[in-house]
């Protein structure tokens, strides 16, 4: 760890990394959140009769939710593989020498 690193720990400051995380996280939320949106305007204009337009925002609300759990599903998914990938390269490098 840096000096620099230390006095902003110490400070309370969270790191460039975390924040880059952070920032991340809510524009994914918020896309999902978008996506949701138009899949809830999509069905009620395609089937006025079945969903009404009082409630249009919820439904975009609900499923924009279930579309950011599907995204973090995804996501993690992603990485559990990715890292099975990564740990069997390490081992097959470390076998070779």
């Amino acid at each position: 760890m840096l000096p620099s690193d230390r006095r902003s720990l110490s400070m309370g400051h969270r790191g460039a990394s975390s924040r880059f995380h952070m920032v991340r996280e809510w524009i994914i939320f918020a896309l999902c959140l978008g996506l949701g949106g138009h899949i809830a305007l999509a069905v009620v204009l395609h089937a006025p009769e079945r969903w009404p337009w009082s409630h249009a925002g919820f439904y975009g609300l609900v499923l924009g939710v279930g579309v950011y759990g599907t995204v973090q599903l995804i996501r993690a998914l992603w990485w559990a593989v990715r890292s099975r990938r990564i740990d069997a390269s390490v081992d097959g490098l470390e076998r070779r020498f």
